[in-house]
């Protein structure tokens, strides 16, 4: 694709703006909490996530526009994730992306609250369009709870919560850890778009394997951005590179990152998604 860039700062673009919109009926609650969740979602985030679900539907069915309140959705979801990990009595860290985390620009019990503010709002955007009908919306937001709930991202963290305190991470471990979190995600982002698009069991199931694979490649790609950001505290945490060492994590995360292009490479209109794999695995 020409000017990858280019077209992937649009979509950013598009998908920060309808998340704009989405908000403003909260406009009228208490600032700080408004300010708190603005924080939290707009901070610089890569929107992999909501792009995948949108450019899913986009290649299955040549428009986005039936993904977007998932997309949505499925940002706040993550925004909410990134303030609950952060907090003290999770990970207690006092940065994401290089500012300073919700909880202290805003103290934990208005970072707590944010983070469930950001979660019920996900939830109503999506009921909201499930009330206009449209083909896959109820199946879509069932897949997002699902990823979000006990038997996703909770449940990810508290083996994260486990796996933190045992101190003995095997590949193995991290990849049971991160299906139901970083991969938790990714897949319900692709089967979102798949869904409204109306796409057969066998395609959803074929997109979901892809992006359970991009979602692995995706999670050792973050653990070297985190070595380089962290230091040493990146070095006491159970990782692909502290687990496998830097050489076979890389040769991992290309392995993954393979098979996840072999999979969507013989879908039509596939552009964005392999200039997207393509812009995140082979610099």
């Amino acid at each position: 694709m020409n000017n990858f860039s280019t077209e992937y700062q649009i979509r950013i673009n598009k998908v920060d703006e309808y998340m704009k919109e989405a908000l403003k009926p909260y406009s009228d609650c208490e600032k700080v909490l408004i300010d708190s969740m603005n924080y939290a979602v707009f901070n610089g985030g890569k929107r992999i996530r909501s792009i995948l679900c949108m450019e899913t539907a986009a290649m299955l069915s040549g428009s986005a526009e039936a993904a977007m309140p998932f997309a949505a959705a499925i940002e706040f979801i993550h925004a909410f994730s990134l303030i609950h990990d952060d907090l003290p009595c999770m990970d207690n860290a006092d940065l994401r992306r290089g500012m300073p985390s919700c909880h202290k620009k805003y103290g934990e019990a208005i970072a707590l609250l944010a983070g469930d503010a950001l979660l019920n709002t996900a939830f109503e955007v999506m009921i909201a369009h499930c009330k206009k009908g449209g083909v896959g919306t109820v199946e879509a937001m069932e897949s997002v709870g699902r990823a979000c709930g006990v038997h996703g991202m909770i449940n990810g963290q508290v083996r994260d919560i486990e796996l933190m305190a045992s101190k003995d991470a095997t590949e193995e471990k991290l990849i049971h850890l991160i299906e139901q979190k970083t991969m938790a995600l990714m897949m319900t982002s692709v089967e979102c778009g798949a869904y409204v698009s109306g796409a057969d069991e066998e395609t959803r199931k074929e997109l979901v394997k892809f992006a359970y694979n991009m979602g692995v490649a995706f999670q050792i790609r973050d653990d070297f951005e985190d070595e380089e950001e962290d230091g040493e505290d990146a070095q006491n945490s159970p990782n692909f590179i502290n687990t496998l060492g830097r050489e076979r994590a890389f040769s991992e995360m290309n392995r993954y990152a393979e098979e996840a292009i072999s999979i969507i490479s013989h879908y039509p209109n596939n552009e964005f998604i392999m200039g997207l794999m393509n812009f995140l695995f082979k610099k």
